[in-house]
């Protein structure tokens, strides 16, 4: 039904490399970090191409500004960040652990980044909260479901544009992919996300 609304609408948006190969490779580097992690063999340099590289997958026109965000995070912070994500594995921890950094959340509590950084890493457990998703599926504009699966945050698309995606938003967002998940033959929550 989307499709047929809006066809338009679901190419590929914008990235600068062709779909679905630049998500393959981020799958990839997610995988490598996240051995890393459960190794402690990390080093800031990869780590710190890897917050870029999620920055350019989830935000392909806005590359510079995040890219200057995570220059901001000191070394230590990364590192501080990163082995949190080593040593926890609740949600709310591994969000917060994300959401600490500039780029993903620090100072504005906005965990869309975040939720990208924690898909690659852990594609079987995470989605990406983005708010054309969160349109779908709460009827945002267009009836989708017989039901919203969501709370509103705006009767239209351009107030959940700006709308805060804090901590408590994601887990709700989690809960429902993860609901679907296990109603459809899709192994990881990233595929119901897509």
């Amino acid at each position: 039904r989307a499709f047929s609304l809006w066809p338009e609408r679901l190419a590929p948006y914008g990235h600068p490399e062709p779909e679905p190969g630049f998500t393959e490779q981020m799958e990839l580097l997610g995988s490598d970090v996240r051995n890393a992690i459960e190794s402690c063999e990390l080093r800031v340099g990869d780590l710190r191409y890897f917050l870029v590289e999620v920055g350019r997958w989830k935000m392909p026109r806005q590359v510079i500004p995040h890219t200057e965000h995570v220059d901001r995070n000191t070394d230590a912070a990364i590192r501080r960040a990163f082995e949190s994500l080593a040593y926890r594995s609740e949600d709310r921890a591994r969000i917060e652990a994300c959401v600490g950094l500039y780029g993903f959340g620090k100072g504005t509590g906005q965990t869309r980044m975040a939720s990208a950084m924690l898909r690659f890493l852990w594609p079987d457990e995470y989605g990406v909260v983005d708010w054309r998703n969160w349109a779908v599926l709460t009827n945002c504009e267009h009836p989708f479901l017989s039901a919203s699966l969501l709370p509103s945050m705006g009767t239209k698309r351009g107030q959940l544009r700006d709308a805060l995606f804090d901590v408590e938003a994601f887990l709700t967002y989690l809960a429902v992919l993860r609901g679907i998940g296990r109603e459809l033959p899709l192994p990881r929550v990233a595929d119901v996300d897509l």
